[in-house]
């Protein structure tokens, strides 16, 4: 099975009863699975961090065809630490726990290869949608998406792609959808608002940020915060 077909199985993870109460059920970032809050023992439930981070890659279909290496790259760093977590179970229940049994391996191990390379995937989109929620704010008008991918790019992914990535990424950016078409992609049905896409938009990152700062605090503690350019 692969890891998108084990984390649909388990879609009642992503979201507690309070956060469905405030959530909308009808946009994208409304309905998909929730970050888990980081509570007083920061530890990150590998199942429901799985199923949360699937759940966001669609927001990378709706940037178009173009994106679905990205997209590939994200559900195979998934399916990376979804392994190991099969291996055991009751031992990997929270990323914690792979880190400390497999952080120190010479060469590093699959899952935490995977690991590194997600929490870069997620903080390049956690700065798109906090840009594309300041744009709404502001009223921003231009009718591209294309500054907006690219700030998130160079803050983010840009530091650890080589120059051919670099040069392919940006070429990408040329063909992002219009920003009209993109937002409405986010919204699931005619009753569904630009309002309600970005209260459930403004909802949803504070949790995706702290579980993405736990990761890098993690990944500090191990020593495993490398800069290597690919």
């Amino acid at each position: 099975m692969t890891a998108i077909k084990v984390m649909s199985e388990n879609k009642d993870l992503g979201s507690s009863d309070a956060e469905k109460h405030l959530f909308s059920d009808k946009t994208t970032f409304g309905t998909i699975a929730k970050f888990k809050p980081i509570e007083s023992e920061r530890t990150l439930d590998t199942q429901r961090f799985l199923q949360a981070c699937t759940d966001l890659t669609t927001v990378l279909d709706r940037l178009g065809s173009q994106f679905s290496i990205a997209k590939r790259d994200m559900i195979g760093n998934i399916k990376r630490i979804d392994d190991r977590f099969k291996t055991n179970t009751a031992r990997y229940v929270t990323l914690n726990a792979i880190l400390e049994d497999h952080a120190n391996q010479k060469p590093l191990e699959s899952a935490v290869i995977g690991l590194i390379w997600l929490k870069r995937s997620l903080e390049f989109l956690r700065v798109f949608i906090l840009n594309l929620s300041s744009d709404y704010q502001k009223n921003v008008e231009d009718v591209t998406l294309r500054q907006t991918v690219l700030k998130a790019y160079e803050t983010t992914l840009k530091q650890y792609h080589g120059k051919l990535s670099r040069f392919m990424f940006t070429k990408l950016t040329h063909l992002v959808p219009y920003r009209k078409d993109f937002l409405k992609a986010l919204l699931l049905n005619e009753e569904a608002t630009l309002e309600m896409l970005f209260s459930d938009i403004d909802l949803y990152l504070p949790n995706l940020s702290d579980n993405i700062d736990l990761i890098e605090s993690l990944l500090n503690q191990y020593g495993l915060n490398t800069g290597e350019a690919s």
